[in-house]
């Protein structure tokens, strides 16, 4: 499965940390959040987190998708997808849907892949597609 991370262009984002911004504590929040600045405290969001180049956050970070460019000091949650770009930097551990790390980004941790969960009906059907095959 190709990921798509040109939809990160067009993400409208609620929540910007400047370039010359320093923000100590934790943020929380339900939009997309794009840091350019420094964050020392932990990010938690239902959607998209975007570290820049310039960015440096020291914490750990939750959300459905995250894009490193920058630097990532601390765990991420990342439950969709996780990029990590050829100028970006993530020192710890990560549990992701899916991970990219482009030629040149950096990954010091440890990965642990999070499953989607099947649903129900496509269990029970894959049951019965393998009980029809032993019969054969």
């Amino acid at each position: 499965m190709a990921m798509n991370f040109k939809k990160f262009k067009y993400v409208s984002v609620d929540v910007l940390i400047g370039e010359k911004t320093k923000l100590t504590g934790d943020l929380v929040s339900e939009s997309a959040i794009k840091i350019d600045g420094m964050v020392k405290g932990d990010i938690t969001t239902t959607r998209e987190v975007i570290l820049t180049e310039n960015a440096q956050v020291e914490g750990d970070v939750r959300a459905s998708s995250l894009i490193v460019a920058g630097k990532l000091f601390g765990n991420a949650l990342a439950s969709d997808q996780l990029l990590i770009k050829e100028t970006g930097t993530l020192e710890g551990d990560i549990e992701t849907g899916s991970l990219v790390i482009e030629e040149g980004g950096v990954f010091m941790g440890t990965n642990r892949s999070i499953k989607k969960e099947i649903s129900n009906e496509v269990a029970c059907e894959n049951e019965a597609y393998d009980g029809k095959e032993a019969e054969k």
